[in-house]
């Protein structure tokens, strides 16, 4: 037997916790005659053990939903070959971790940048731009695969830091030096040392997500 009680008056009497719905203990007699409609009492008891029950369920499956990705991505070995959803989340969660990272300056710091990600229906079309607002906005093909992606967020963060290129070259000395640092030091990754950096952004861009790609894969190996 439970404890069944009224949220109007407070009364309660004792019952089943599984009952007909046409048993009159289900419902307070009481404040039904002052209501139009029928007033049902509630079983404490049996709502706190349904939200314990929900509330495992949820975390059951949040975890699974957590090793599936793990699982994917560990076989994969690519992001272009999730589901855009989870792809999604992993790119969300670099990006957090990149935004942590100390050699950003105090702009990124204070003002923490808000990612926005679209979805391109071609394969190789990649793009970003970082807003002055503190938005930024990536643009992802089907065919990305985690070193383009990493290298694209990267650059778009010293985007940022740099003030989106304000009074100066968007991709200038400062920018591109940025860049090779925030690699370094987010991924391991490091130019040749025989190699200059390059001077043309996009040209730097296709070496160090080569530098990036090859050390994810050797991370991968060991």
């Amino acid at each position: 037997m439970k404890r069944w009680l009224c949220e109007t008056c407070g009364r309660g009497v004792n019952a089943p916790e599984r009952m007909r719905t046409n048993d009159s203990r289900r419902y307070c007699l009481t404040c039904s005659a002052k209501s139009p409609t029928l007033v049902e009492r509630i079983c404490p008891a049996a709502k706190t053990r349904r939200k314990r029950k929900q509330g495992r369920r949820t975390a059951k499956a949040a975890a699974a939903k957590s090793h599936r990705v793990e699982k994917a991505v560990a076989s994969k070995g690519q992001l272009a070959e999730l589901p855009w959803h989870q792809r999604d989340d992993l790119i969300r969660a670099e990006f957090r971790r990149l935004v942590r990272l100390p050699i950003w300056r105090e702009r990124v710091a204070r003002y923490k940048p808000r990612l926005k990600i679209r979805r391109s229906s071609t394969r190789w079309h990649d793009s970003g731009r970082a807003k002055w607002s503190g938005e930024i906005v990536t643009t992802f093909g089907t065919g990305a695969d985690r070193a383009r992606i990493c290298e694209l967020l990267t650059h778009e963060i010293c985007h940022y830091a740099t003030d989106g290129g304000r009074g100066g070259r968007f991709h200038g000395d400062k920018f591109r030096g940025l860049l090779v640092d925030a690699v370094r030091v987010a991924y391991g990754a490091t130019l040749d040392a025989d190699e200059e950096i390059p001077r043309r952004a996009y040209s730097l861009d296709t070496v160090l997500e080569c530098a990036i790609r090859k050390t994810l894969t050797e991370g991968e190996t060991r």
